[in-house]
């Protein structure tokens, strides 16, 4: 007990030996206790040579007791670890290969961070502030937020990364590169995310108006895709888009601002096409592509040079081309050949109808058309032509008849073999509609 100003105790080791020496017996109170109510340290250790400072040591495997406890209940730090040597500030060693525990375990009650790891500005450090390496089958690292079941009050991120310097933010480096065939490879992702929440899986944001740089840039030298989006396992049946890109911003240019930009950039590359669309959706009315425009007077597609389609073109609308052409096998040499004929043109929305025919005894034939004749077409109009060794002449003895879609050919000659030609007009609901614009000034949506 000392009530004055000095040591209560001094000891001076000039020995080898241990300066003192507590042995506690099992079931006994504390091996050593300190009560320290005075505003200077508590214990002080100065240690000057070449061994610790403290060694704490507990020899019992089957003691629950802490080797070391601290419990702090001021306003200063619990345990202050000063270090100016070229060791470490702490290191812990967990030696037992079948202790579950971890090896560094910190609670915080508080308001503060559980832990902070700081490395001052000290340009010669090519350190990481932390580095976290295993050697056995667990995670290096794993970040854990806890909250209320209800009433969720935590919205901070798990990881939150704050970088000031120039170098990358984050980078995952997986380095098992072995072959397949030794069964070691690392086949797993670089990134793995797991949202069981309502948010996105990713959010990414560029937030400098003059970075350059794409949002997400994706460099693969491997034989697989470049960037795969599946969606599945969603039990609605109103599922959303896969891939949903927006542009909102203004270009100057017509090469900027685009929504899409897809290049193929291999001048030798077997690939068929730079950009595949394929669907095996079976409703009739679905298509694998659909381009809608922002006005029906404005294009919903426009391509330099040929256009080239497998099987049927349907066209909904009108179709407008400086050349109209077909092109087919040739048949007389459909493995090597095309033959190209171009289309009939005119001023006048008309069907063409032809045929051949031969007058009875009496110079009549009658030529029987589709029972849709007179509802698709009106304004009718004839060409005859006789193709037998006669000079015979022929006439429309009676012209269609709307009731039963026919005319009557009469030659002055019975048995006339009498080629014909007829064309209608479309009256059809979408060309009464649609009237045609034979002369359109340019820059009219065609």
């Amino acid at each position: 007990s000392n009530d004055g100003t000095g040591n209560g105790i001094e000891l001076t080791n000039d020995g080898a030996g241990k300066a003192v020496n507590i042995t506690n017996s099992p079931g006994a109170d504390n091996a050593l206790m300190i009560a320290h109510g005075a505003d200077s340290d508590a214990v002080s250790i100065d240690n000057a040579g070449l061994g610790k400072g403290v060694i704490i040591f507990n020899g019992n495997p089957a003691g629950g007791g802490e080797a070391l406890a601290v419990t702090q209940v001021g306003g200063a730090t619990g345990v202050f670890v000063e270090n100016v040597g070229g060791g470490k500030g702490i290191h812990a060693f967990n030696m037992a290969p079948a202790n579950a525990e971890p090896a560094l375990l910190v609670e915080h009650m508080g308001l503060g961070p559980a832990a902070t790891l700081v490395i001052t500005d000290n340009n010669a450090n090519g350190e990481a502030a932390v580095f976290a390496e295993t050697l056995g089958a667990g995670t290096a690292g794993r970040f854990i937020t806890t909250d209320e079941v209800f009433g969720k009050v935590n919205m901070e991120p798990t990881v939150n990364v704050v970088s000031n310097g120039k170098g990358v933010g984050v980078k995952v480096d997986l380095m098992n590169i072995a072959t397949l065939a030794s069964g070691d490879a690392n086949v797993e992702p670089g990134i793995d995310v797991l949202h069981r929440g309502l948010g996105n899986g990713g959010l990414f944001t560029l937030s400098n108006i003059d970075n350059t740089e794409a949002g997400i840039r994706v460099l693969n030298s491997g034989a697989g895709h470049g960037v795969h989006i599946e969606s599945f396992d969603n039990p609605g049946i109103d599922v959303d888009v896969a891939l949903q890109v927006e542009q909102s911003d203004l270009s100057l240019t017509a090469s900027k601002g685009l929504v899409a930009h897809f290049d193929l950039k291999s001048a030798s590359t077997a690939a068929s096409a730079a950009v595949l669309i394929s669907s095996i959706a079976t409703d009739p009315t679905h298509t694998a592509l659909k381009v809608v425009p922002v006005s029906p007077t404005a294009s919903a597609a426009e391509f330099e040079g040929d256009v080239e389609v497998a099987t049927d073109l349907t066209i909904g609308g009108t179709m407008t081309a400086a050349v109209k052409a077909f092109k087919i096998d040739h048949p007389l040499d459909p493995e090597n050949k095309y033959l190209i004929h171009n289309s009939i043109e005119s001023n006048e929305r008309i069907n063409i109808y032809s045929g051949n025919i031969t007058t009875d005894e009496d110079g009549f034939a009658t030529v029987q058309l589709p029972d849709y004749m007179s509802a698709l077409n009106t304004d009718f109009k004839y060409q005859l032509t006789i193709i037998d060794k006669s000079f015979a002449r022929a006439v429309i003895w009676e012209p269609m008849n709307t009731e039963n879609n026919t005319f009557v050919i009469k030659t002055d000659t019975p048995n006339i073999k009498v080629s014909w030609q007829m064309t209608g007009t479309r009256q059809d609901t979408w060309s009464l509609e649609n009237p045609l614009e034979v002369e359109v000034d340019k820059h009219n949506g065609f």
